[in-house]
């Protein structure tokens, strides 16, 4: 009977540089759940290491617009639709999501978590435009 070392089995956690975040501008890449798991586990690392608040995540259900929703006492939860959208676009809107989160924070501090995640102008104004409730 072969004993078999867990540890030599499982793969060390990636550090949050050493995820790729999407490739931006292509459409063929759809996001399955793994990847949305990897965007979310990377960008909230950056927003932690910014000093921000890191809200939870969820995917939308079928035909649902993305929204955020506050309730007192709880972690605010960005909404989205993540299947069949491309890898960016979802990109785009858990930055988004983020930024919406923390629209009072400092300004030092969301200016470091854009320049970590490589937030495009478009994501800065989506995020003002459509997730601040």
């Amino acid at each position: 009977m072969e004993q078999h070392s867990s540890s030599a089995q499982r793969s060390p956690q990636p550090s949050p540089q050493s995820i790729h975040l999407g490739t931006r501008g292509t459409t063929d890449d759809r996001c399955s759940a793994i990847e949305f798991a990897r965007l979310v586990w990377a960008v909230s690392a950056a927003a932690r290491d910014a000093g921000l608040l890191v809200p939870g995540f969820k995917d939308a259900p079928l035909g649902s617009a993305r929204h955020l929703r506050r309730r007192s006492g709880f972690v605010p939860v960005v909404v989205l639709p993540v299947r069949g959208r491309c890898l960016s676009g979802v990109q785009d809107d858990i930055v988004a999501g983020v930024l919406a989160v923390n629209r009072d924070s400092p300004l030092t501090a969301v200016k470091a978590f854009v320049a970590a995640t490589g937030a495009r102008h478009g994501v800065l104004l989506h995020a003002q435009a459509s997730l601040v409730a």
